[in-house]
């Protein structure tokens, strides 16, 4: 889990917004393990928006931010280039409110027995 605050307009305009990346390694996919890193974060660190850049392809990701609430307010294809595929991927641009997010995650560790 990467957390950047105030990725668009500087820390001092948006100390209340971050972008988040995260990825799951292919053995811990689908145990719910990534509600942990969600939790953690949002729990260190204040902040009021969290925003998402999704592939467009990446269904299990999409699933995961509806589930936490969040909103996908955008597309813009061929955004970025996979160095691993040699194209260019559309993305979802995602949006949420933190506090939200964060109980919703917990929420969610709670109902898998997961005490992380």
């Amino acid at each position: 889990m990467q957390v950047i605050r105030g990725k668009y307009f500087g820390i001092a305009r948006q100390n209340h917004v971050s972008e988040l990346a995260y990825s799951v390694s292919k053995e811990f996919r689908g145990k719910g393990l990534i509600y942990a890193p969600f939790s953690h974060a949002l729990d260190n660190v204040k902040l009021k928006i969290i925003t998402v850049w999704v592939d467009e392809r990446n269904i299990r990701s999409q699933k995961l931010l509806e589930k936490l609430n969040s909103t996908k307010l955008g597309k813009i294809d061929e955004f970025m280039y996979s160095l691993r595929e040699r194209i260019y991927v559309n993305l979802l641009f995602c949006v949420g409110n933190a506090d939200y997010v964060l109980k919703r995650a917990k929420e969610e560790l709670e109902r898998r027995g997961l005490n992380i």
